[in-house]
């Protein structure tokens, strides 16, 4: 039996939580700034790798930058958002673990080709 999937069902309770902000961006990450005998060691404060939230002339982070309002320079991140779709979940962990399925839901859903 085949199955399609519905991207144009987009319930509101996951799509409001998920919108193209920092929080959920791929390049939003902590940077790292080491490493130890155990593995990297990571700067506490997370930044944009590709510096939108710091002044480009004195390398300072941008006062107040606002890292939850949308925008469009934001690629979303598959895992980022996987925690607060209900449905990419629902997916992962259905018998057999629908990865690709979730993956392609992940795309259409969050326009992330």
């Amino acid at each position: 039996m085949k199955q399609t999937l519905n991207t144009e069902t987009k319930p509101e309770s996951c799509l409001a939580s998920v919108m193209r902000c920092c929080s959920f961006c791929q390049h939003f990450q902590h940077e790292e700034v080491g490493d130890s005998d155990y593995g990297g060691v990571y700067a506490e404060e997370a930044t944009c790798s590709k510096y939108f939230d710091t002044d480009q002339e004195t390398e300072e982070d941008i006062p107040d930058f606002d890292r939850n309002i949308k925008r469009e320079c934001c690629d979303l991140d598959f895992w980022k958002v996987l925690d607060k779709d209900n449905d990419l979940i629902d997916l992962l962990n259905s018998e057999g673990g629908e990865m690709d399925k979730a993956y392609d839901l992940f795309k259409a859903r969050y326009n992330n080709a």
